[in-house]
């Protein structure tokens, strides 16, 4: 659990498709206070997906591949074992994530990534977990406001 901690919050890139869903799930797995990842920092290819395209974001590894034009880089050779299939993946990963980024830059969307929509990706993961309180009357009010607007 220590190293889980110290690794997360290491000042090193670490790239993860679908980081609310890990997160979420070491929350669980882990019994991870709710405030302890709020300082987590993550990137995620499928983020950067949606931001340079919102109407069709990709949703798996194989949609973000596809999305920078490239294919798939696995051996379908029977002779290969799992690990060097799951190693050829993750390498393939930490490539699209620095082709993602130099998009993102190129489309003046690199500070929006990384300072709002990676950092609100662990506070998310931790609303989801452990849930939001409402006050009905309160949300009801604030929804005439904007329909007035």
């Amino acid at each position: 659990r220590d190293t889980l901690i110290q690794l997360m919050t290491a000042n090193v890139k670490k790239v993860c498709l679908d980081a609310q869903e890990l997160i979420l799930t070491l929350i669980s797995h882990f019994a991870l206070e709710f405030c302890s990842v709020y300082n987590w920092s993550v990137q995620d290819p499928k983020v950067a997906g949606w931001l340079l395209n919102p109407d069709h974001p990709p949703n798996t590894f194989t949609e973000v591949v596809e999305m920078l034009g490239k294919e798939k880089v696995q051996k379908h050779d029977s002779e290969v074992d799992t690990n060097t299939l799951l190693c050829q993946d993750l390498s393939q990963l930490l490539d699209m994530m620095t082709q993602l980024t130099n998009r993102l830059k190129n489309c003046d969307l690199l500070d929006l990534y990384l300072n709002v929509e990676m950092k609100l990706t662990p506070i998310l993961a931790g609303m989801e977990h452990n849930g939001i309180c409402v006050t009905t009357p309160c949300l009801i009010k604030m929804g005439d406001i904007l329909k007035k607007r």
